[in-house]
Parts: C-alpha cells; sequence; structure tokens
C-alpha cells in the first residue's frame, strides 16, 4: 500500500506540473494576442494621426479659424512626443474638439513618441522601419500643410488667390498620392505583425493542447489509484470493527438515553432521558415487556427480532422506529446497543443508547419535499429557456421586415425589451407592453435613462452603484457596437413593489436595445433554499461519529474508539495531539477563541456552551475533512465545572452536496450567456450575406446614410464603387451553379484583401458588389478600381479559368440624395459593360442642388422662409450657370440673390435685436464680411476675370454651408429652436 501511496503522490505532482505549464502556454496565448492588438492600435493611431492632421489643415483653411491650426500643432506634438497626451486621448477626441470652442485643456506629464509607444510593444525591427517610413512620408506632407496654412496670413487683395491656393494644395491629386503613400508601409506593417503574432499563438495553443491531454491522462491515473485506496481502507475498518473493546459512553449531556437489559431475566435500567424520550411515568417498573408495549405496532414485531437476534448471535445491532407517547403523539427513535459476555461467555448483558430523530425525520420530508420543488423548477426554467429560444430565433427572421412588424413583434416577446438612443442624453425611444406590464412605467414616465434610473433605484448609494457599473460598459459596447454583459440588479416598480431583474443590452448602430428578465421567482426560490439549508444544518445531531472529553487545560481526555475510522488515529495517539495539530489553522483560530470564550465563561460563572461549528480537522494521512463540533460543559455534584463534553460529526458529503448546488447554478448562470450569445450571432446573420460573409444591401445602406451625413457636416469626400463580374451567366450555364457561388465568394475574398480597413464592401444582389471608401476622393476611387480590377483578371478562378469585372465609380456630392449617387455610379457600370467591359468608367458629374431639411429650421417663421427663398434663388442660379455661364445670362439672376442676401442679413439682425440675443455685434460683423466678399467676387466676375467657380463655391459653401448651417445655429436657442445635430429628415 505504501508503494501504491508514492505513485499517487508523485501522479499528483506530475499533474500539478503539466497543469502549471498549461496555464503558463494559455498565458502565452493571451499574451501573443494583446501584443497583436496593441501593436495594430498604436499603427492605426499613426494612420488616424495623419488623416486628423488633413482634417485640421483643411479646416482651418476653409474656416481661417484659428483653433484647427491650434489643434493641428498639438497633433504633432503629441504624435512626436513634445507634449503629453491628454486624458481620454481616443480616435473620437479630436472629432469631438472640433465642437467645442474653449481652448485645449492643459496637460501634465511627459511626452512620449508614438513610434516609442510602439517600440515598447515588442514589434519587430523590419515593421517598425515601416512604420518609421510611413512616419517620414507624414512629416514631409505636414510641410505641404503648413505651406497652405499660411497662405492664409495673407493681406489685402492677394488674400483671395492665396485661400484659393491653399484649398488647391489640400485637394489636388498629388496631395492625395502622397496620402496614400502614407498608407502603404502602414498595411504591410499590419499583415507583417499580423502573420508574426499568428504564428506565435498557434505555437502556444499547440503546447496548451499537448499539456491539456497529460493532465487528463494523469487525472484518469489519480481516479483508479484512489479506487485502489478506498477498497484498502474498507478492508481495514472491517478488522478494526472485529476487534473493538467495550464502547465507553459518557452520555450526560449529550441528549442520549442509555438502558441495560438483563439478558436471562427481565430486569432493565432506564436512564432518566431514556425515561423521558418514551414518556415513561416514573412509578414504572422498567422491564423489556414494557419497552415492546410502548412501540408502535407495526415496528414492534421488527425491533423485537432484531433485539433478540442481538442477545443470541453477541452482534450489534442499529434500529430506528417509532413509539406512542401517553398523548397518543408519535416519536421517531434512533437506537444503538451490544450484547456483553459474562466470564464464561454466556451472554449478560445488552447495553445501549437511544436518541431522539423526530426532528431529523421531519426535516428529511422537508428536504424530499424542497427537492421534488427544485426539481420542478428546473424543469420550468428550462421549459422557460427553450421557450426564449424559440421567440429569439423568430425576432431574427423578423429583423428583415418592416419596423412595424418589428415593434408588433416586441411587444408580443414575454421579455421586457426597451431601446435607447446611444448619445449622451440617452433618450428612450421604446418601450413593449411587456416591459409596462411587468414594471408599471410608460413613456410619458420615462423620457431618458435617467428617469428610469431615479425611479427604479431609489436609494441614491444602490444607484450610483448600479449606474456606475452599467453606463461605464455600455459606452464600451456603443463604441464596439457589441454586447453588455448581463447584470443582475433589483428594480423598484411603479407600485412600489420589488423585482429581481437581468438586464442586458447590444448596441446597434445608434440605439441600445435592453432587454430585462424578471427572475424573481428564482430568486425567492433560492432565497428560501438558503433558509431552507441554515435551519436544517443541525441534521448530523441524530448521527454521532466521535465522542471526546476535554480538560481546561486544552488536553483532550477521552476518545471513543470511532476516531480511528474517522481520522485514521488510535486513541492513545489522538490524547497525545494538541488541539493545532488537530485542525487547519484557519479551524484552529475559530476552535482557540471558542475555547477561550468557554473558559471566560467558567470563571465568570456563566454555562458552556461551545455551539455548533463546521471545521476542517486533519486526518493521520495529512488530508482534510469537514466535521461539525458541538460540546457543552460538565459540572460536579456542587456545580464546580469539570471538562467539556463534545461531539464530533462527519459533514463532508453534505458540503460536497452544497459544491454540486453551486455548480448546477453556475451551469444555468452558463446556459443563460449562451443563449445571449447566440442573439448576438443571430444580429450578426441579419447584417452578412450568407454566401459571401460580406455586408448585405441593407447594412449597406445603413452605412452610407451615416457616411453621407458625415461627408456634408465635415466636407470629406466619400466615393463609391460598384462592379459587376463580366459574363457570369456564362460561368453558370457551363461550370454550374456551384461554381458560380465559389466564384462570388472567391471575388469577395480578393477584393477585401484590396480595401483599406475603413472602407465597406457590400454584396448588392446576384454577381453586383459596392464599395464605399470614406476619405476618399473620386481620382482615389478610381485608382482603386483598377488596381481591383487588375488583381481580379490577373490570376484564373479555380475550375473556372480567367474572370474579369466591369467598374463604375461615383463621388459623393453634398446636397445630393443616396439614390441618385448610386444611380450614377450603376450607369457608369453599364457604360463600362458597353465599352467592351473590365474596365473602370468615372461617372458625369451632376449639377450641385441644394436641398432644404427640416433639421435646418430655426424656430423663427421669417428667418426659416428666407433661408428657404435663399436655397431656390441659389439652385436656379446653380441650373443657370450649368447651362448658359456667361456673365450676360449669370448677373441678373446673381444680383437678385444677392440683394436678397443684404436684405436677410438686416431682417435677421433686427430680429435677433428684438430677443436680445448677447453676441448680435459679432454676427453682425460676419454679415458684413461676407457682403463685402460677395461684391468682390460679383465685381471681378462682371469685368470678365474668370471668377465664376469661386463665386459659386463662395455663395455655397461661405453663405450657406458655414454661415447659414453652422455659424446660425448658435442664436437656435434664442429664438425658439434647438442647437444640436443637423438632422437628416428632408424637407
Amino acid at each position: 500500500m505504501r508503494s501504491g501511496f508514492a505513485l499517487s503522490v508523485f501522479m499528483l505532482f506530475a499533474l500539478a506540473a503539466a497543469f502549471a505549464g498549461y496555464v503558463s502556454a494559455e498565458k502565452a496565448i493571451r499574451e501573443a494576442r494583446e501584443l497583436r492588438q496593441t501593436s495594430l492600435l498604436r499603427a492605426d493611431e499613426l494612420r488616424r494621426t495623419s488623416d486628423e492632421l488633413t482634417q485640421m489643415a483643411r479646416s482651418y483653411v476653409l474656416t481661417g479659424n484659428p483653433r484647427f491650426r491650434d489643434y493641428y500643432e498639438a497633433i504633432l506634438d503629441i504624435r512626436d512626443g513634445r507634449k503629453p497626451r491628454p486624458a481620454g486621448y481616443h480616435e473620437l477626441y479630436w472629432q469631438l474638439r472640433s465642437a467645442d470652442p474653449q481652448p485645449l485643456p492643459a496637460s501634465t506629464g511627459t511626452g512620449v513618441a508614438l513610434l516609442e509607444l510602439i517600440g515598447e510593444t515588442g514589434v519587430a525591427e523590419q515593421e517598425l522601419k515601416m512604420l518609421q517610413e510611413a512616419k517620414s512620408l507624414s512629416d514631409s506632407l505636414t510641410q505641404t500643410e503648413r505651406a497652405a496654412m499660411r497662405l492664409l496670413d495673407s493681406v489685402g487683395p492677394a488674400r483671395e488667390a492665396a485661400l484659393a491656393s491653399a484649398r488647391l494644395i489640400l485637394f489636388d491629386d498629388r496631395y492625395l498620392a502622397a496620402k496614400a503613400r502614407i498608407m502603404t508601409p502602414i498595411h504591410a506593417f499590419s499583415e507583417l505583425v499580423d502573420r508574426r503574432t499568428g504564428e506565435a499563438v498557434q505555437a502556444a495553443e499547440a503546447r496548451a493542447r499537448v499539456l491539456l491531454a497529460l493532465c487528463a491522462a494523469l487525472c484518469i491515473g489519480l481516479l483508479f489509484m484512489l479506487g485502489y485506496h478506498h477498497a484498502s481502507l474498507r478492508r481495514i475498518a472491517e478488522r478494526l470493527r472485529q476487534n473493538e473493546a467495550q464502547l465507553r459512553l459518557s452520555i450526560d449531556g449529550a441528549k442520549l438515553g442509555v438502558f441495560e437489559q438483563k439478558v436471562d431475566a427481565d430486569e432493565a435500567i432506564w436512564s432518566e432521558r431514556f425515561c423521558a424520550q418514551f414518556g415513561v411515568p416514573d412509578a414504572a417498573e422498567p422491564s423489556f415487556a414494557l419497552f415492546l408495549s410502548l412501540l408502535h405496532p407495526d415496528d414492534r414485531e421488527r425491533v423485537e427480532a432484531l433485539v433478540r437476534r442481538s442477545m443470541a448471535t453477541h452482534e450489534d445491532y442499529q434500529a430506528e422506529y417509532r413509539i406512542i407517547l401517553p398523548d397518543g403523539s408519535l416519536r421517531w427513535i434512533s437506537a444503538m446497543g451490544r450484547t456483553f459476555l459474562a466470564a464464561d461467555n454466556r451472554p449478560e448483558l445488552l447495553c445501549g443508547v437511544t436518541s431522539d430523530i423526530t426532528e431529523r425525520k421531519e426535516n428529511e420530508e422537508k428536504i424530499r419535499a424542497s427537492e421534488q420543488r427544485y426539481r420542478e423548477l428546473s424543469a420550468n426554467l428550462e421549459h422557460e429557456v427553450d421557450l426564449r429560444t424559440a421567440e429569439l430565433r423568430a425576432a431574427s427572421a423578423a429583423l428583415r421586415q418592416s419596423e412595424a412588424k418589428m415593434r408588433r413583434m416586441l411587444d408580443n416577446i414575454p421579455t421586457a425589451i426597451a431601446a435607447l438612443s446611444s448619445g449622451d442624453d440617452a433618450r428612450v425611444l421604446f418601450l413593449n407592453e411587456h416591459f409596462v406590464r411587468s414594471f408599471g412605467y410608460s413613456r410619458a414616465d420615462l423620457q431618458t435613462l435617467q428617469d428610469w434610473e431615479e425611479r427604479a433605484y431609489p436609494d441614491a448609494g444602490y444607484r450610483a452603484a448600479a449606474s456606475s457599473w452599467w453606463r461605464e460598459r455600455v459606452r464600451e459596447a456603443v463604441r464596439s457596437q457589441g454586447k453588455v454583459e448581463s447584470q443582475e440588479v433589483r428594480v423598484t416598480c411603479k407600485d412600489g413593489t420589488l423585482k429581481q431583474v437581468v438586464v442586458g443590452a447590444t448596441a446597434m448602430d445608434d440605439v441600445l436595445l435592453i432587454s430585462l428578465l424578471d427572475i424573481s421567482e428564482r430568486y425567492a426560490v433560492e432565497k428560501k433554499l438558503r433558509i431552507s439549508e441554515e435551519r436544517h444544518r443541525l441534521w448530523a445531531d441524530n448521527s454521532i461519529d466521535l465522542v471526546w472529553n476535554l480538560g481546561p487545560d486544552g488536553v483532550v481526555t477521552y476518545i471513543s474508539p470511532s476516531v480511528e475510522r474517522l481520522l485514521g488515529y488510535t486513541q492513545e495517539e489522538f490524547r497525545k495531539l494538541s488541539l493545532a495539530e488537530m485542525f487547519s489553522p484557519a479551524s484552529y483560530a475559530i476552535v482557540a477563541a471558542g475555547f477561550a470564550d468557554s473558559m471566560a465563561n467558567v470563571q465568570a460563572g456563566r454555562p458552556v456552551d461551545f455551539t455548533a461549528r463546521e471545521l476542517e480537522h486533519r486526518r493521520k494521512d495529512g488530508s482534510y475533512i469537514w466535521v461539525e463540533i458541538t460540546a457543552s460543559g460538565m459540572y460536579d455534584r456542587k456545580g464546580r465545572f469539570l471538562e467539556l463534553m463534545g461531539i464530533t460529526r462527519d459533514i463532508s458529503a453534505r458540503k460536497l452536496n452544497e459544491r454540486e448546488r453551486q455548480q448546477a447554478r453556475d451551469a444555468l448562470a452558463a446556459a443563460n450567456r449562451a443563449l445571449q450569445e447566440s442573439n448576438a450571432e443571430l444580429q450578426q446573420l441579419a447584417a452578412t450575406d450568407v454566401l459571401t460573409r460580406l455586408w448585405n444591401r441593407r447594412h449597406f445602406e445603413q452605412a452610407a446614410s451615416a457616411a453621407m451625413g458625415l461627408a456634408e457636416r465635415y466636407g470629406d469626400p466619400l466615393s463609391l464603387i460598384m462592379f459587376d463580374i463580366d459574363h457570369f451567366k456564362s460561368i453558370n450555364d457551363r461550370w454550374g451553379h456551384q461554381a458560380g457561388d465559389r466564384v462570388l465568394i472567391e471575388m469577395a475574398q480578393r477584393v477585401r484583401a484590396s480595401l483599406r480597413a475603413v472602407d465597406v464592401l457590400a454584396r448588392w444582389g446576384g454577381e453586383e458588389f459596392v464599395v464605399m471608401m470614406p476619405h476618399g476622393g473620386g481620382n482615389e476611387a478610381i485608382q482603386v478600381a483598377e488596381k481591383v480590377r487588375e488583381q481580379v483578371a490577373a490570376e484564373p478562378f479555380p475550375g473556372v479559368g480567367t474572370v474579369t469585372a466591369s467598374f463604375g465609380v461615383s463621388q459623393f456630392l453634398v446636397g445630393e440624395s443616396a439614390d441618385s449617387w448610386i444611380q450614377r455610379a450603376d450607369e457608369a457600370l453599364y457604360r463600362a459593360k458597353r465599352e467592351g467591359r473590365n474596365r473602370v468608367v468615372k461617372a458625369d458629374a451632376q449639377p450641385l442642388r441644394l436641398v432644404w431639411r427640416a433639421g435646418y429650421a430655426s424656430g423663427e417663421a421669417r428667418i426659416d422662409a428666407e433661408h428657404r427663398e435663399l436655397f431656390r434663388l441659389a439652385n436656379e442660379l446653380i441650373g443657370l450657370v450649368a447651362s448658359e455661364p456667361s456673365p450676360t445670362a449669370v448677373l441678373p439672376k446673381l444680383d437678385a440673390l444677392l440683394a436678397h442676401v443684404a436684405e436677410h442679413f438686416r431682417n435677421e439682425e433686427e430680429i435677433l435685436r428684438r430677443c436680445g440675443y448677447a453676441d448680435l455685434k459679432q454676427h453682425a460683423g460676419l454679415h458684413r464680411h461676407l457682403l463685402e466678399r460677395a461684391e468682390a467676387l460679383r465685381a471681378r466676375f462682371a469685368q470678365g476675370d474668370g471668377e465664376l467657380a469661386r463665386l459659386m463655391d463662395f455663395l455655397a459653401q461661405e453663405v450657406i454651408v458655414i454661415h447659414m448651417l453652422k455659424q446660425d445655429r448658435a442664436f437656435f436657442p434664442t429664438v425658439g429652436g434647438e442647437k444640436g445635430p443637423l438632422e437628416e429628415e428632408a424637407g
């Protein structure tokens, strides 16, 4: 057995070593992935700073606001380490700063150059050289940008020419080509880092799999050895039971009854507790016949047979039976007896102990009922999960239908759903009927997320904790378009009742979809279960494992023989142990404190009551088992304290049951998480094309709408590429539709590899695809389309040979609708088809048309009417310029427009004066400056100086886009409107 124990210990250490290696391998995997993410984020920051420098330079040239020039220099200083990074420095930092007229906050700390930060991530020398090359190209481009911005320092008549030159520098093809050269080494760096870190992850994963297999093998071996040791211990315990001597029982204070029954005569001795347990009157004479008369008729014959068999065979007996008390009630008794022999080996005396187990029997019946209720609850929960899964699948299919069907579906599902805007104000957009029924709040009660928090969490401390956790994770989910991990919270309903709710959320574009699952019933059941567990902690009172006496000096004076079965010690060995050697360190601290309290009670003359405590008891082999110890004081006739008498019970099985219950709860929580992940996957499937895994048409249209709004707001270029596979029908006819599907998949993969990370590639329908290029002008889009066309045609497609495609390119025009923009790209595509296929054709530019939208309204009727008239006159002039750009035809319309502008400025200033607008003087100065510039440009055009293009650009950009749609918004709150982002509602 010793060799087997040594082998078990060796296998245990081997398992620990293998598991440590596996943990190390998993750590290496995590570190490799974190390194990949950090390196790519830093490289993306280098690309982003180049774009932000371009944005600030263009904004300065277009507006002349020195704040953008300061931002430009601040971006360079932060990138080169001359200034520390400000708090909250993220990808949207400068976009948010652009809308805030306040000066930049002061920064503290030491600046670190971006390339140094990237070098600290452990990138290879070759990879760092690529980023250094991109940084060098970007630094060279800053010279061009600074030269353009310096042109605005010009004064006098030369200023307008300098302004035009500055705009040309920042928007011509050479500048865009320089920007493209910066992105080339950044893209190569991303590919190298991805390949290197991917190989590191694969190597660490392979090592982890080998170590995990070794752990599994060692676990199987340990299970086998445990079985072997268990069988050996059972054989030893059997031999020990055969040699046990007469049991010395110290019963006073242990709540046990004691009896002695002579074998050859009906004479008996019963202790007072025995008589109390059986309800025997004081005058009754103890006898075996009287004992049998007290038993329940159904148990009497069985118990008598057990007792007589013990007398005849000298074997111990144990029995549980019922007795009938004088008042007719029933009581459960547990009895244990042993027959002792006389000197001539004849049975002489039957001795034993009894205990009242009525409470235990009642508790067992309650436990069985509780377990039955728990099983029924588990079945109901599983059924509920199945119902939720089916409903979520149905919801995924309904996503492709209209918004009306979506709202009806949300109203009908038995889960509370709320939709919020993802902005800082977190406005409540929608509450389904189940939400209103569950919590009592309607849209009239809840306008924002703050309204919900104040009503649902009335306690300020609880609200602060719940809201802080929730808002932090919602911001991350909105940024990453992901989901919020479920949180369990306590909600106060409108009628004042409390509900326990699991709340989770998923961010979809600019909407936050929140689900609230009512788990109040489950929570109440779990609470009752915990109370039941506490109430029945004393079950073990009915099953004695060890009986012991402990003197005032802390020395064991007696231990029952069962110590060898439970702990492995002999009685003599155990009596020599100190309390510190008997327990784990934590348990010894509890025992020592309890013993000290007991001795203090003795000194003070108070009763000693060492209540039940759960402790870790050390066994002889060094292992620990959970036990429950209860003790009370023993006193002499004069009431003087003698020693402690206690009972130690094995509660390992109960502890195991508690762990199993916790595992069941964890499994249920894991099922809930899996259900949420399935929901997220269904939402992803609703936005992607099943065959190519590209974005589908619905998602592309949503992305295009958002990109058009940003392009109109910030003036960034935006282009569209639409392409179609040439002769795709002949591929299907000749090679079959499966081959055609493979061509579509291969086409998607090739095109995606040629695009930037910000470009949006989608399957438009059939063999048609579209690419949207934010921050990309028409010439850049043509270059990308040519690159894609050449790569598609360069290498044959597996199974079908060479495949070509035709491309149409269109650049978005401010004021243009999405349908018009896409239609122009589609017409260019079909021109490419007609001209012979396998080519790129750029769409014809459409005349600019200004479109009035509801979001432009100030709320003051006269101002809005004059703004609409300005749009109408500008559109008439634009249409005339497109057909007849001569001064003779244009000047009358131009004069009418300028006259309207001058009259409008006067009327607007009068309205603002009546309203008490604080910045009227500054606003009037803007009006005078615009009119002076307009008259100067008009005079040059009338003299034939060819200033028509500059004049039209001035009217569209300076007067309408910058002044009317941006600068005028400052007085909207004064005249009755709202100052905020421009809405995209069609007017």
